[in-house]
């Protein structure tokens, strides 16, 4: 498991590489820490600009090693799989993307930033992200402390649900994860249906840590409100969800929903897969 870590060196950013780094505790994945950031071209020539952004680039490497070992704190990662990586950068996802693609990374991990609504819904650079990436993004709240990560919550609607859930079990098996399905029930669901669906791809599962929940929607509650009640209840590691990047799963789900459920439900870690549209 390879995992590209971005941070900006801020504060907000450390909770991206504590999630990362108890990863790595649990499991021996590879970690890439990688910071970009912009230089402004004086009006100089070739020769001494380039000697500047050289400067510049290794002055911005130790302070990248730096940072992560500030971050680690007692963590010894003299055995852990680490790298950095250093970009300049005007458009940030989009390098971010392609290094993860180049270098096969498994996921992309991201600090969401806070203030401001969480910067107009997660932030630019995080958004982005979810938007546009292949690879899956985790989304890390700044509030995060480092913990033994224990149990997924896969938040569903049933659409290509055994794909998903091998997808699912990919990224939560290695790290013996318990891993929480979870549909809510519309009185337009055909009984029995999909509950069979769900039982039969299940059972293709070697592995017995499936639990699924299925849930009654009550219209009286936002989507939202569902989800926050039962992440409140499951208590999850981190919520995992498959969004159409064709419409944009945060606008869609959060939206409409109020503020104060949404900034509770934001608490959570969450990694964020993108969402095959079926034919």
């Amino acid at each position: 498991m390879k995992i590209l870590v971005t941070t900006d060196l801020s504060t907000n950013s450390k909770a991206g590489i504590r999630f990362a780094l108890q990863l790595a505790l649990q499991y021996q994945c590879e970690l890439t820490f990688f910071y970009g950031y912009h230089l402004k071209k004086p009006t100089w020539n070739d020769t001494t600009y380039n000697s500047f952004a050289d400067s510049e680039h290794q002055k911005s490497l130790v302070a990248l090693t730096d940072f992560v070992k500030v971050v680690a704190g007692d963590i010894d990662i003299t055995d852990f799989q680490l790298n950095y990586y250093i970009q300049e950068s005007l458009f940030l996802p989009h390098h971010i993307i392609e290094y993860a693609l180049l270098h096969e990374c498994s996921f992309i991990c991201i600090s969401r930033r806070g203030a401001s609504w969480h910067r107009k819904l997660f932030g630019s650079v995080s958004k982005v992200l979810i938007q546009e990436s292949a690879i899956p993004v985790m989304v890390i709240p700044p509030g995060y402390r480092r913990k033994k990560i224990k149990n997924v919550l896969y938040a569903s609607d049933l659409s290509n649900f055994e794909r998903e859930l091998k997808m699912v079990v990919n990224f939560a098996h290695p790290l013996q994860l318990k891993i929480e399905t979870l549909h809510f029930r519309l009185p337009s669901d055909i009984t029995g249906n999909k509950k069979v669906l769900v039982e039969d791809a299940i059972q293709k599962i070697p592995a017995k840590s499936i639990r699924f929940y299925e849930e009654n929607y009550d219209f009286s509650l936002s989507l939202m409100e569902h989800l926050l009640k039962m992440v409140k209840k499951i208590n999850p590691s981190i919520m995992i969800m498959f969004t159409d990047q064709q419409r944009d799963l945060f606008e869609r789900l959060f939206t409409a929903s109020n503020a104060a459920a949404l900034s509770s439900l934001a608490k959570w870690p969450m990694l964020v897969f993108r969402k095959e549209v079926l034919s």
